[in-house]
């Protein structure tokens, strides 16, 4: 498509390189909007992200075969963004 009809080129790559912040991407490894090996590409451009790859298509997450929630907890304590202690949300109070 001529640029001129993009109203936004959606420059993503210039946006991660300038994030400063954790984070955390999931990306379906079935994914038909955006390709996996986009998601691939563009992590590396992420300072000290996390990237975690999922059997999944583009709107189906959580799939059965990850543990997401697991995967949340552990992005957030490992960024220092959650206490260790804290109780899981799933957890007997």
């Amino acid at each position: 498509m001529p640029r001129f009809l993009v109203a936004d080129p959606f420059d993503s790559l210039a946006v991660l390189r300038e994030l400063d912040r954790p984070t955390l991407v999931f990306h379906g490894r079935r994914d038909d909007i955006i390709p996996f090996a986009q998601g691939e590409r563009l992590h590396p451009e992420i300072a000290g992200s996390t990237f975690v790859p999922c059997a999944a298509g583009h709107n189906d997450l959580p799939p059965p075969d990850l543990d997401y929630w697991g995967e949340i907890r552990r992005f957030l304590v490992s960024s220092a963004l959650l206490d260790p202690g804290a109780p899981a949300p799933n957890a007997e109070r």
